[in-house]
């Protein structure tokens, strides 16, 4: 029972990380049209 408990600890750190990681990417991209914006 332990261990399905871990797994899903796991699986929900997983999607917590890749969920940041897509609005990172989100406004990576955000920033980089903007800063081109400013510069055109």
């Amino acid at each position: 029972m332990e261990g399905a408990a871990d797994r899903h600890e796991q699986q929900t750190h997983v999607l917590d990380v890749h969920r940041r990681a897509i609005a990172f990417g989100q406004a990576r991209e955000k920033w980089h049209v903007d800063f081109s914006l400013s510069l055109g």
